[in-house]
């Protein structure tokens, strides 16, 4: 049977169909299966328009359609609980990390920081320094008088120091190991390397 006319039920059962990421032709098709109903395509969008309902362009409905595949609500729910990053979203489903990171923004979810990120892909968990005065005053004179400073990246730096007193090794672990993981090791001559 053609109709011409689609009543609002099934303009509704369309809609969803079409929200879902499906073409006006894969719309068609699903009327057809589900409901029996035979359309053109064309009759769809004139309902949607009708409705207010806004048409995707070509190059949007193609974008859409090469993710609907993709399971929306397992993706969010291993991104916020699972702490999963988009990259390795990315790679399990075989997509891109842009896709991912579309799919969690539609479905309003705050995307990580950069500084979180990097934090999420650490071994080691690691604090940033709170910046207390003493404190601060304390490490510089460390840094200044023992303590070799190498900047590792734009949220690292790695604190090395060389001695033989193992005292000086205790003070080193006890200041800085809440901040990140402390390396101790023995490379020569009695001395020791302490590094964070």
């Amino acid at each position: 049977m053609f109709y011409k006319k689609l009543t609002p039920e099934t303009v509704d059962f369309a809609r969803l169909q079409y929200a879902r990421g499906n073409s006006l032709n894969e719309v068609k098709d699903a009327l057809k299966t589900s409901l029996g109903i035979s359309v053109c395509y064309q009759t769809i969008g004139k309902a949607f328009k009708r409705q207010g309902i806004v048409l995707r362009t070509k190059i949007e409905g193609i974008k859409l359609s090469s993710r609907k595949h993709l399971p929306n609500n397992e993706i969010t729910k291993l991104y916020i609980e699972n702490k999963i990053s988009a990259i390795q979203l990315a790679k399990k489903f075989n997509s891109s990390k842009r896709t991912i990171r579309k799919i969690l923004e539609e479905s309003g979810v705050k995307l990580r920081s950069e500084r979180e990120r990097f934090q999420n892909t650490r071994k080691h968990a690691r604090i940033m320094f709170g910046g207390d005065s003493n404190e601060k005053a304390y490490m510089t004179g460390l840094v200044v008088g023992d303590i070799t400073l190498v900047k590792k990246s734009k949220y690292t730096l790695l604190l090395i120091t060389h001695t033989t007193v193992d005292d000086f090794v205790s003070m080193f672990k006890k200041t800085f190991e809440k901040y990140g993981n402390i390396r101790v090791a023995k490379p020569k001559n009695n001395d020791t390397e302490v590094s964070v």
